[in-house]
């Protein structure tokens, strides 16, 4: 039967999570004792002005001392509670970096060059604590510094927020751009999507396992238009999160139902088309959009402007 747009828009979701807001990092350092937080200031102004040949010196120094803070165990105590309030509290998160960079400034820059630290169980602080000091610290990697020196922002300027979110187990991952970005038509939206955890900025999944395609779709954002599948997936292996750890399983693409069912891809093509509508139109413009699918649902992990 015909379905109606309230249909395909239903499974839309969010992951469920908390923040810790920029101004975590500054009360961190200050707790940390005065000497801690002159340090950190002395060491982001060498990094503004540091030769290339000193910035990777400085850099290690910076990620030490930001990898090695200690959040407090009250605001740890309050992220359990805050999750144990949406009935997540037994669940593994993923940590995931929130800077105040401009990426379409930033010729460099990109969500890729901060890295998310997952999964990690809620409850055991000492973990905690140490993904939240390697996502603070991935502020100030080189290529961070040298992507922002080459937009012009100042190192001084840049701060970081920490997502903490459930971990979805994702069957499918997806990179979406909702405006073609080889033929810039904003009528067509364009879709990667792989089994398990797409490689890219949302999950830090390297590129190790053997090489093959995605999924690679095109969709019509009219209700109206024809989408169509440019590429079929051919990824040997995928990396999945299953009981709250990584590991490696192999792909039988003759019973994956996107390879062997045109109506499967028809009715997921629909959907994402939905998602880049809803998203463009609440954004105000293109947007890059990394998801993931689990089960009937379509998870959005996160969105940034385009860059055309």
């Amino acid at each position: 039967r015909q379905e109606t747009q309230k249909e395909q828009i239903s499974g839309i979701r969010v992951p469920k999570g908390s923040c810790l807001p920029f101004s975590t990092l500054e009360w961190t350092l200050r707790d940390a004792g005065e000497s801690v937080y002159s340090t950190f200031q002395d060491l982001v102004m060498q990094a503004e002005v540091a030769e290339t040949r000193d910035l990777a010196r400085v850099c290690s120094k910076l990620h030490s001392l930001l990898s090695g803070l200690s959040v407090s165990t009250t605001l740890l105590e309050n992220l359990n509670e805050t999750f144990h309030t949406v009935g997540l509290s037994s669940y593994p998160v993923v940590l995931r970096p929130s800077p105040n960079v401009d990426f379409l400034n930033a010729p460099l820059g990109s969500p890729d060059l901060f890295a998310p630290e997952l999964p990690v169980n809620l409850t055991d602080f000492k973990a905690m604590r140490s993904a939240i000091g390697k996502v603070w610290a991935s502020l100030f990697s080189e290529a961070a510094v040298l992507s922002r020196r080459a937009a012009g922002i100042p190192q001084p300027a840049v701060a970081m927020a920490v997502i903490v979110q459930e971990l979805v187990e994702a069957e499918y991952s997806f990179v979406m751009h909702t405006c073609d970005p080889i033929d810039v038509d904003a009528s067509t939206a364009c879709v990667e999507l792989m089994v398990g955890l797409h490689p890219s900025g949302s999950w830090g999944v390297d590129e190790s396992h053997p090489s093959g395609s995605p999924w690679r779709l095109a969709l019509a954002k009219s209700p109206q238009g024809a989408s169509y599948t440019k590429a079929f997936a051919n990824r040997s292996l995928a990396v999945t999160i299953k009981d709250g750890s990584l590991q490696n399983i192999g792909v039988k693409y003759h019973l994956q139902p996107l390879s062997t069912d045109e109506a499967v891809r028809e009715k997921l093509c629909r959907r994402l088309a939905i998602v880049s509508r809803m998203l463009e139109g609440t954004l105000e413009g293109p947007q890059e959009v990394e998801g993931v699918i689990s089960e009937d649902d379509i998870f959005i992990i996160q969105t940034v402007p385009q860059r055309l």
